[in-house]
């Protein structure tokens, strides 16, 4: 089972994953109502399941209250690559100074997790492999063994991470993991994960 990307994020929040303030809503009425609850400037992300929202037009972005109820209205009922938008996601614009891309699936061959973790985040990890592979590293799991807290620290030292950001994006690192086994899932990925100016972390 696909999930919606709030839906998602709410099981983020309970694993302890760091998410920006957003609520869903559908229709430009709802919209206005949300915007007043959370922080602008604002992205309106249309809920639909199907990756590449952003190439297609999915994901807009507002700086005032008039514009969050323009937005929406723009994509509410919209079709994009097929699917028609019942809702949106209206979520608080961070910040970013970087993003990261990290990702468990099962490896076809072994059959075994597999963790991927890059620098290159906000584009698919089949992009990275192909065009910055140096900025992608690997590392199947034992499930048996599990995934522990040193690996993901090491797997971001790989990648140059240092001090507070690697300790903070190893964590999420290790609680993605939990996500993965927790539900059973066939995939579990975050991208981006950001860091903003303050240096905090979000699943966006």
């Amino acid at each position: 089972m696909r999930l919606f990307e709030y839906e998602a994020k709410e099981i983020f929040r309970d694993f302890g994953i760091p998410v920006p303030k957003g609520l869903v809503v559908r229709s430009p009425e709802e919209a206005a109502s949300a915007a007043k609850k959370i922080r602008l400037p604002a992205a309106i992300k249309a809920q639909i399941l199907v990756g590449g929202r952003g190439k297609t037009g999915g994901i807009k972005f507002a700086n005032n209250l008039d514009e969050v109820v323009a937005e929406t209205r723009k994509l509410i009922n919209k079709k994009i690559k097929g699917h028609k938008v019942k809702s949106v996601l209206i979520e608080e614009k961070l910040d970013t100074q970087n993003e990261y891309y990290m990702g468990v699936t099962i490896d076809q061959l072994s059959g075994k997790p597999v963790f991927m973790f890059s620098t290159e985040g906000g584009v698919d990890v089949e992009t990275i492999a192909k065009e910055k592979p140096e900025r992608l590293i690997s590392k199947k799991i034992s499930v048996s063994r599990g995934f522990f807290q040193f690996e993901a620290r090491d797997m971001c030292m790989q990648l140059g991470l240092k001090g507070s950001t690697l300790l903070k994006v190893s964590s999420i690192l290790h609680r993605l993991y939990k996500v993965f086994i927790g539900y059973d899932a066939i995939i579990a990925e975050i991208n981006p994960l950001i860091i903003t100016s303050e240096n905090e972390p979000y699943s966006v």
